[in-house]
């Protein structure tokens, strides 16, 4: 459990969140895979063969597992744990405001380290360095200096480029997108344009666990890494001095944590009370912590379930063009998905889960069930309409995020769907799904223009 939830934590708020878990729980549940289930979790099936192309042909998430990209992110995390050793001393390059609006020039550095393939390279500028001198790890031979002693805020380089975690932020436009960098100490909003380039809006000075690797057990003060959603707001009156005007819920662990048997919880993005803590480049017991004045900017893109929220080591970008053939391939996975069940053909529609699925207690099998009994009262009578997807990739995890509206004679519904994605050796399949009903809002009509079939 990360330690954000406090024992210093007031009666008040203990009994808040106690009331607000049924509700998250009855929300997010998803029965854990078994054991036999999650250790053959990547064993490819030989289901739907007449559509086995349909998709991407290799993961598009982000990956941090080639040889390169390893010594890097190893060389950072012995850096920041170097840092976390040092007493913190205020800095003179550090600004009374601890972010840097930097929309005007569509600013931030992206460019000067390429090591993920062509077209792909992470973010470079910020790196851990000595927070008392300004000193970067380039007085150590391997990597550039910090930009102002300020971990990269005002690296005067144009934003080019497509973070890699973003294949899609759906049909509205302009939309937004959170990326936090944990050994960069930073935390960057994204806008996507109605051009459909990316542009920094602004970089705030962010800080997360006292261990800065990937969050695995209760207790670790480590971050979460992975791709994640608001689920709902405590204000400062039911909080701690400790946490500032206000915290932001996440929804860790989500299924693909659940799935990788991570545990713990409380992780939230909140701020903080004392600036003199924003010195410490590694100080939380698992959240992501800004100013308060940050945390006011920012809390209009924290709406629930709205902006996706991705917490990383260090982002990575692609040239636009190198996104575009992925992002094509999954949005004609998921629209043959649709198709595949509006019109009960369920050879292909089952064909898109993996033997591992697992919601609402029941296993593929069961799933299969469910829908073929359902299907049978309605066959010829389903309509079901999707709005252009949210398409968020991490490593081999693919999260598909939309609004969905089914009709039949018998029954109608509105809301919005989740389909978690693996990637299982040749393509990726559906290892759990979560629906919730909600309102149709302009926003959401805007959502569903109309799309390419033929893709």
């Amino acid at each position: 459990m990360a330690k954000c939830l406090s024992r210093g934590r007031t009666k008040r708020t203990r009994g808040r969140f106690r009331a607000v878990l049924p509700l998250m729980a009855a929300l997010f549940w998803v029965a854990p895979a078994s054991r036999s289930l999650a250790e053959s979790a990547l064993a490819p099936t030989s289901d739907f063969q007449a559509s086995a192309s349909i998709g991407p042909s290799e993961p598009i998430g982000p990956s941090f597992k080639s040889p390169e990209v390893r010594k890097r992110l190893d060389d950072l995390v012995t850096r920041a744990n170097d840092v976390r050793k040092r007493p913190a001393k205020p800095s003179r390059n550090l600004r009374a405001s601890t972010s840097v609006n930097i929309a005007s020039s569509s600013s931030m550095a992206n460019g000067n380290n390429s090591i993920s393939g062509a077209g792909s390279s992470h973010a470079a500028g910020g790196v851990p360095g000595d927070p008392t001198t300004g000193a970067g790890a380039s007085a150590q031979g391997a990597l550039p200096p910090l930009v102002g002693g300020n971990y990269g805020f005002s690296a005067p380089t144009k934003f080019d480029g497509t973070p890699k975690s973003f294949v899609s932020l759906g049909g509205v436009s302009p939309a937004f997108g959170i990326v936090v960098e944990k050994l960069h100490h930073r935390l960057s909003l994204f806008r996507l344009r109605e051009d459909g380039k990316y542009e920094v809006l602004k970089t705030y000075r962010a800080i997360t666990g006292k261990d800065p690797e990937d969050k695995k057990t209760v207790g670790d003060l480590r971050t979460p890494e992975g791709i994640y959603f608001v689920t709902g707001r405590i204000d400062d009156k039911d909080l701690p001095a400790k946490y500032g005007r206000a915290a932001f819920t996440l929804d860790y662990p989500n299924i693909f944590d659940q799935r990788q048997r991570k545990s713990g919880y409380g992780i939230w993005v909140h701020a903080t009370d004392d600036p003199k803590r924003l010195l410490n480049p590694f100080d939380t017991e698992g959240c992501v912590v800004v100013s308060n004045e940050d945390l006011l900017e920012l809390e209009r893109f924290l709406g629930a379930f709205e902006v996706p929220i991705v917490i990383t080591k260090e982002m990575v970008r692609v040239d636009d063009k190198d996104i575009e053939t992925p992002r094509a391939k999954a949005n004609e996975m998921i629209e043959a998905w649709r198709q595949a069940w509006e019109n009960s053909n369920f050879e292909d529609y089952m064909g898109f889960y993996s033997k591992n699925f697992r919601s609402l207690g029941k296993s593929k099998e069961g799933w299969q069930k469910y829908k073929q009994s359902i299907s049978s009262t309605r066959k010829g009578d389903i309509k079901v309409e999707i709005s252009e997807p949210k398409i968020l990739a991490f490593e081999d995890q693919l999260l598909v995020v939309f609004q969905q509206d089914y009709s039949s004679k018998v029954h109608n519904d509105y809301g919005r769907k989740f389909l978690y994605l693996q990637w299982e050796g040749d393509r990726y399949r559906i290892i759990a799904e979560k629906w919730y009903r909600e309102k149709k809002t302009s926003t959401a009509e805007r959502s569903f223009k109309p799309v390419n079939r033929a893709m």
